[in-house]
């Protein structure tokens, strides 16, 4: 298994196993026929590895940044703070991300002064990330394995391909209620219900479109984690007084930012020149 794990790393392909015998007890009515016979096909997905692990390192942050603030709240606590509360506090926040096992958590027993100049009891926070846990967690990012019925005909690639474009029609729906955010709606018309949704469509096949760029242009991103790279960049309006004409300006980007342009061909996205050339007054009816 690993040998076929590290060839599927350095090469990204499709790979049929022969069919396997697996235990099942979830099921009584499955566990009285014995093994179960079944057909499995294991294939990487490098674009995936990479919003994975992108995802994983953000989690990371995300937790260091929780404890950096629960422990500046207990340096300034003001009532006694029980060990067991705060453990909790910490557990639920690992919960979230199911990375309970992954931690060890120490609470060190400190004295804190309020404002009144009296001490309370508090505590302050540790948490040690177990590395043999945490590579273990993240060395199967981008890897998939499918489970089909043992006479399923057809090669490897053919099974992943009609797989996938199964799975694309639900990532579409999953898109729209994520990063295209569909919902809430606050329309109480269908004229404008309809308005929206097609707004939302046409923001899914622009969606569409950047994937296939990124493909194209073989970097490894998908159009999700591209939309957040660039979260950071704007067209910046700037006005002196109300009234007055606006002067615009473009957040000048980062060199990853930079890099993914000229990539994708539309580094006049972020000239100034281009962009000057293409702002054109507009009229907005209220009505």
């Amino acid at each position: 298994m690993q040998d076929l794990l590290r060839g599927l790393a350095e090469e990204p392909r499709a790979v049929a196993a022969e069919p396997a015998a697996v235990e099942t007890g979830e099921h009584d009515e499955l566990a009285d026929h014995g093994p179960q016979q079944v057909r499995l096909v294991a294939y990487f997905n490098p674009r995936m590895r990479v919003d994975q692990h992108r995802r994983a390192q953000e989690r990371l942050t995300a937790i260091y940044d929780f404890v950096t603030e629960l422990n500046d709240e207990l340096a300034q606590a003001c009532q006694p703070r029980k060990e067991a509360a705060t453990r909790q506090r910490l557990l639920r926040k690992l919960e979230r991300y199911d990375y309970t096992e992954l931690f060890d958590i120490e609470l060190t027993p400190r004295q804190v002064r309020t404002r009144t100049g009296h001490e309370v009891a508090s505590f302050h926070c540790a948490l040690t990330l177990k590395p043999e846990l945490w590579e273990r967690r993240n060395r199967y990012h981008g890897f998939v394995l499918l489970v089909a019925h043992p006479g399923l005909a057809g090669e490897a690639a053919q099974l992943v391909r009609l797989y996938r474009a199964k799975d694309a029609v639900e990532k579409d729906f999953q898109t729209i209620k994520s990063a295209v955010k569909l919902r809430p709606i606050y329309h109480h018309t269908d004229p404008k219900v309809l308005a929206h949704v097609t707004l939302c469509m046409l923001a899914l096949v622009l969606h569409r479109a950047l994937e296939s760029a990124l493909g194209q242009a073989r970097l490894q991103l998908s159009a999700t984690a591209c939309l957040e790279l660039f979260a950071t960049c704007h067209l910046n309006e700037v006005r002196k007084h109300a009234g007055e004409p606006a002067m615009y300006a473009v957040t000048r980007p980062t060199q990853a930012q930079a890099e993914i342009l000229a990539a994708l061909e539309l580094g006049r996205l972020v000239d100034e020149a281009a962009v000057a050339s293409a702002l054109q007054s507009r009229f907005v009816p209220t009505r």
